[in-house]
């Protein structure tokens, strides 16, 4: 185990696409240890080029300024982002939780399909999160070149991979992505995709069983 100096810890929770960073208020309420979220897209002005990189090192740059050390928690998009942390580890990671993660190019097909669901909605679907449409069909492009499989199956801090018994999409991915990482288990909670809003208690015990595993 790791032994956490004073006790002192902080989780951050990371939003998926099409979600704003207030839908993780719910979960906060349960967790027993500090929390706070990170915006992936606060901050950003129509002319940036959003990809998975940029937004990754964003991320770092905001776990740089960490005191105490962390457990990384992230649905969807969050989750892609947290992993890929875990693959460039900041020190102050201890932990971590993936709720329908990818990993490596995701099904072609379903990209396909989210692309063109895009496509056809109005600017105005995007204004909310504070990004243009056009962004996000860019973002949606870069999880194409993704692949942390050979980075991921080193990664030895304790992580918890959670899906959705009917998220038939990311299902595949979680299964896999146990095996390959050596320090994870694999949790299902009833529902869908969007389990930081439909199971907020379940999910924040997800996490306290992690700082109880990192402790």
């Amino acid at each position: 185990n790791i032994i956490i100096d004073g006790g002192h810890m902080e989780i951050i929770l990371v939003q998926g696409l099409g979600q704003s960073a207030d839908v993780w208020q719910p979960v906060q309420k349960q967790l027993r240890v500090p929390s706070r979220t990170f915006d992936v897209f606060a901050g950003l002005t129509p002319n940036d080029s959003l990809t998975l990189s940029m937004l990754n090192d964003k991320l770092a740059r905001d776990l740089q300024k960490n005191q105490t050390p962390v457990i990384l928690c992230g649905l969807s998009l969050g989750a892609v982002l947290t992993l890929m942390q875990l693959c460039h580890p900041a020190t102050k990671i201890v932990g971590a939780l993936v709720s329908a993660p990818q990993y490596s190019p995701p099904n072609r097909l379903l990209m396909k399909a989210q692309d063109v669901m895009f496509r056809f909605q109005p600017d105005s679907a995007f204004a909310d999160l504070g990004v243009t449409k056009s962004q996000v069909r860019t973002l949606t492009d870069s999880l194409m070149q993704l692949d942390l499989r050979a980075k991921l199956a080193t990664v030895a801090v304790p992580t918890t991979i959670l899906y959705g018994s009917r998220d038939w999409a990311n299902r595949g991915a979680a299964k896999r992505l146990n095996r390959l990482m050596p320090q994870s288990q694999l949790e299902v909670l009833a529902g869908g995709h969007e389990l930081n809003i439909t199971q907020p208690q379940a999910f924040a015990e997800a996490i306290q069983q992690v700082v109880e595993r990192v402790k």
